[in-house]
Parts: C-alpha cells; structure tokens; sequence
C-alpha cells in the first residue's frame, strides 16, 4: 500500500521520522518511553515520527544520543531510507509505506 506524500511534508521529514521508528522498533523501545529517555515531549515525538516536524540539531543530538550513537551514524540510517523513498517515488509517484 502507497502513501502519496502531502506537500507540506517533506521526504526528508519522513524519512527521519521513519528512521527512528524503525530503530525503536528494533531496540524494543516503545515511543512514550524513548521520548522520555530523551526529554522531549511524546507528542512532538509522535510529530517527528510522521514526518510533520522538522527538527532542529539539538533534538537531533538527543534522538541520536537515545539510540546510543553520533549525529553522523543517525543520518546515515536517515539518508538510506531517504534514497529509498525518492527511489519508490521516482518509480511509482508514491512513497512506500513499510520501510
């Protein structure tokens, strides 16, 4: 199943919010607990992961920091989804869903 992409969101956006998803998901972290542990809001949380939020550096760091890693290791994982999602939009006009 296909999302189309809104034009006030980004695929970059996305693609960050997808990212931590998907490490969370692998760590076994729920979203309340992860913000938490970063201090940062759980809606805003929910925000950054839909890909609604662009977040500024300093919450970067935090998430980052979250998953025990540098700014640099979380931005790879980000730039190979993104790749990812601009390739499936290039092909299909569409972002996949489940990344």
């Amino acid at each position: 199943m296909s999302k189309k992409v809104s034009s006030k969101v980004g695929l970059y956006e996305l693609a960050l919010g997808r990212t931590i998803k998907a490490l969370r998901h692998e760590t076994g972290i729920a979203q309340e607990i992860f913000a938490y542990k970063i201090d940062v809001n759980r809606t805003y949380m929910t925000d950054i992961e839909l890909g609604r939020r662009s977040v500024g550096i300093g919450v970067v760091r935090k998430i980052a920091l979250g998953f025990g890693m540098t700014v640099t290791e979380l931005m790879a994982h980000v730039d190979n989804t993104y790749n990812v999602m601009a390739q499936s939009w290039i092909d299909t006009g569409s972002v996949i869903n489940d990344l």
